[in-house]
Formats: structure tokens, sequence, C-alpha cells
């Protein structure tokens, strides 16, 4: 498994010929980050690049998947989502087979708006 990030944190890699497969599709490569949480956090979680058409995976303790192509016009993908204490695994990838370059990657902790 990857390197770690946190919550507030921003992390660049990049995609290389190098990089293991995506478990989702052999043609494409794949970086992993750990996201370990001690709470339930709301979080927003941005994958961007310039280089690819990014795709992230976010998978939960128990295996489930949830995944992003595009929220913008520019290939990048976001995950806003409410998660439980635990540890998830996220995987940067592309969109189109044997795409590589640079990339990062943020996590950020989404607002919650309460009523009043």
């Amino acid at each position: 498994m990857g390197s770690a990030i946190t919550v507030r944190q921003t992390i660049t890699g990049a995609l290389t010929t190098t990089d293991q497969a995506s478990p989702q599709n052999s043609e494409r490569y794949a970086d992993f980050h750990r996201l370990t949480l001690t709470a339930t956090t709301d979080v927003t979680i941005d994958l961007k690049s310039r280089a690819f058409d990014a795709y992230l995976y976010l998978t939960y303790p128990t295996g489930a998947i949830v995944s992003n192509d595009d929220v913008d016009a520019e290939g990048n993908s976001r995950l806003t989502l409410t998660l439980a204490a635990g540890t998830y695994t996220l995987q940067v990838t592309s969109a189109i087979d044997d795409e590589t370059g640079a990339y990062s990657l943020s996590i950020k902790q989404a607002l919650t708006i309460g009523l009043l």
C-alpha cells in the first residue's frame, strides 16, 4: 500500500509505467494511499491532474467501493462523503488506458451545514 494521507493534507505523486495495474482495469496504472480516521468525519477528497483524466476510487474497510470520474470539465475527480472511523484505501488512476503523469490528492474536512 502507498503512503498515508490525512485530513487537511495535500500530497503530490505521479502515475508511471512502473506502477501496478488498477484492480478495476488492468490497462490503467494506479497509486494507492491510506486514510485512517479516528472518528466519523465529513470529507471532500479531490484528485487533480493536468496530465491525465483523473479517476478516484475509495475502498471502505468493509471492501465496498465508491468512485468518481469527472467532477469538472478539466477531468478532475471529487468525492464528498461522511466516513466512519477506520482505515480507507484511496486509489488514484486514470479514466483512459495507459495514461501517466503528475497529480495532486487532497483531503479537506467538508463543511456541515445544520438546520436552525
